[in-house]
């Protein structure tokens, strides 16, 4: 299941990523360069389905 998720920092910033529940309750956050784009290139869902 994938979920859209926003969070809004304190100075405003807002953080859009994908939520992906797992069988546990680990978590694990990955985050794209600069100049990428939010899946990068395929990578993150490869790794998520894997």
């Amino acid at each position: 299941m994938h979920e859209e998720v926003t969070i809004t920092t304190r100075r405003g910033i807002r953080l859009s990523g994908t939520l992906t529940e797992g069988e546990s309750d680990a978590a694990i956050i990955f985050s794209h360069g600069f100049l990428d784009e939010r899946s990068s290139r395929g990578r993150f869902t490869d790794l998520m389905t894997a």
